[in-house]
């Protein structure tokens, strides 16, 4: 059962159905945002494009960290984990052209799980008191303002990451 007593998570998770999911993709960003924008959905470099497949092997070494610290008591996280992705897939495939028996990489489908596993990703860090790191906090703050963050633009040899891409 999904715990009640940490205040933080409830709140996230009464937010959750109040997020503009995916409404403003494609719409002008301000000039001051350290992002490259995508004008359309063609402008996604597609899964396999080695800035983008960082976005999703961080989510996944994060995930794999979470749960390796909790060891075998995971009951909580998982509940928390299926409400957080109903969510989310609830409200967020309505807005893009998602296909639930589509190809996941298909960038509609690949737009609404990276936002389910961003949201699990914060929805666990608060529910475990867990620092957020910076790139999962800076993830969600663009899903929240009703974008896509798609990809990184480059990551460096010292695993430094460049501005998003964002849709």
């Amino acid at each position: 059962m999904v715990s009640g007593n940490d205040p933080r998570l409830s709140q996230f998770l009464g937010e959750l159905p109040t997020i503009p999911w995916f409404s403003r993709i494609g719409q002008p960003i301000a000039e001051e945002s350290n992002v490259k924008r995508m004008a359309s959905w063609d402008d996604w470099p597609g899964p396999e494009d080695a800035n983008v497949y960082e976005v999703h092997e961080r989510l996944q070494t994060l995930y794999d960290a979470i749960l390796s610290e909790v060891g075998e008591d995971q009951g909580e996280l998982t509940d928390i984990w299926n409400k957080v992705h109903g969510i989310v897939f609830r409200d967020g495939s309505t807005m893009v052209a998602y296909d639930p028996s589509g190809d996941p990489w298909h960038g509609p489908n690949a737009a609404v799980w990276q936002a389910a596993w961003t949201a699990g990703l914060v929805a666990w860090c608060l529910f475990l008191r867990r620092e957020m790191p910076l790139e999962l906090q800076d993830q969600w703050n663009w899903f929240k303002r009703g974008h896509w963050p798609a990809g990184y633009t480059i990551v460096w040899g010292d695993n430094r990451l460049g501005p998003l891409l964002i849709y």
